[in-house]
């Protein structure tokens, strides 16, 4: 019955009530919407950095991380090849070296990371294999080929056919270098990848730089990133590991991992300030309706009414606005993400020198989980209630002889 009345008493003013709940439903929308951007964000800037060449999860020797230099190769490769046989069936592994060098033409030279792989397994766990625009994707017979990115060939002038020249000091601590055509050129998300990377065969790789059978990273990729702290222990049970380090994509990506919980934290204040502003609304609405109805509630309690059940229906009103502004909240927000989603996201290419810079995605798409629902949703219709206790609480306090003589 308290909840009939209070549905009832809301709409007495409907005005009123409506002004409540559009504030109720920007708050739940900012609140929401906020946290599907970032999460989307935060997905695409997870998902480039494991297909960049990143994985999963990968195994070096103790100090490549600190030093990717030449100095710190895996020699001994038939450990290695036997676990990676050993392998679940839905992981995916590649063997690559990576080592820093110089690339150049007749007019022009950079500093780049010399990537030798095996094409059909490096497909499997970085972007490459999908990714060539011009030309075509390095095959086995490709000896002395190359691929390059789109930037580093405008940057060169060069396209495909053209020959360039890699140089890098070999195994021995002497220079060595070789000549490579392109045979295909690649796009990336980030210019920085299309200017820092080149890719040749993994025995070409290992031939100029005099290194035998050996390699500088083995890279893994599960089938979901919240796997890889299982994979990592899979694999460390079964390598030495005062040789070997196995790390996975949080401590590869140290940046990215340190602003998920920078905006773990935003997040928590970003919705404390949509919820004040939002408050500020809900009581002085609710304590406008109390005065309204001071004669009315004095009346109920001089015919008996107890002080808690005046409360309690103040508080049903509440709810009932925080329920309804919580659920067109959500509403908005999933019409806002699909709309957005339909559209292809916010494009940044305008800005996309200052979003590399910050290492966002040149389009932005946001990411809905219903789950993501339940915490800002629970923030409001709690906090809600907490502060609307307020205003209950001087209703359910009104002198009855004061409230009957009020005008």
């Amino acid at each position: 019955m308290l909840a009939q009345l209070a549905w009832r008493n809301l709409w007495r003013m409907p005005r009123r009530t409506i002004i409540i709940l559009v504030s109720i439903l920007i708050g739940t929308w900012g609140m929401v919407f906020m946290k599907s951007l970032m999460t989307g964000i935060m997905d695409q800037m997870i998902a480039n950095g494991i297909r960049t060449l990143t994985g999963h999860v990968q195994v070096h020797k103790k100090g490549f991380f600190n030093d990717r230099s030449i100095d710190y190769i895996m020699a001994d490769t038939e450990d290695l090849s036997q676990m990676v046989q050993g392998l679940p069936g839905d992981v995916a592994s590649s063997q690559r070296v990576k080592v820093p060098g110089v690339v150049s033409n007749a007019r022009h030279s950079a500093g780049i990371v010399i990537v030798g792989i095996i094409p059909q397994d490096e497909a499997r766990v970085s972007f490459i294999g999908s990714a060539v625009t011009e030309g075509r994707y390095l095959t086995g017979e490709d000896e002395y080929g190359i691929l390059i990115g789109e930037s580093l060939a405008q940057k060169f002038d060069t396209r495909v056919g053209k020959k360039l020249v890699l140089t890098s000091q070999d195994a021995r601590g002497n220079i060595s270098s070789g000549g490579y055509r392109i045979v295909g050129i690649f796009r990336a998300e980030l210019d920085a990848t299309e200017e820092g990377f080149a890719f040749i065969l993994l025995p070409s790789a290992q031939e100029m730089l005099k290194m035998g059978d050996a390699i500088s990273e083995l890279c893994l990729l599960e089938t979901h990133a919240d796997q890889a702290p299982r994979l990592r222990q899979w694999l460390e049970s079964r390598i030495d590991t005062q040789t070997y380090e196995v790390m996975t994509w949080r401590e590869l990506m140290p940046l990215i991992t340190a602003t998920l919980d920078i905006w773990d934290g935003f997040m928590v204040i970003w919705y404390a300030i949509l919820f004040v502003a939002m408050s500020f609304g809900l009581v002085n609405t609710m304590l406008i309706a109390v005065y309204e109805r001071f004669r009315e509630l004095g009346v109920l309690r001089a015919i008996g009414m107890r002080s808690r059940w005046i409360v309690i229906q103040i508080s049903i009103e509440a709810v009932w606005l925080l329920i309804m502004g919580i659920v067109l909240g959500d509403l908005l927000t999933f019409a806002s993400v699909e709309w957005l989603r339909h559209v292809g996201g916010i494009n940044l290419s305008a800005y996309a020198a200052s979003a590399e810079q910050m290492g966002f995605p040149k389009i932005i798409v946001p990411l809905f989980h219903v789950r993501d629902l339940a915490i800002p949703n629970a923030f409001v219709l709690f906090l809600g209630i907490m502060v609307n206790l307020y205003p209950a609480i001087k209703a359910g306090r009104i002198p009855p002889v004061e409230a009957m003589t009020h005008n």
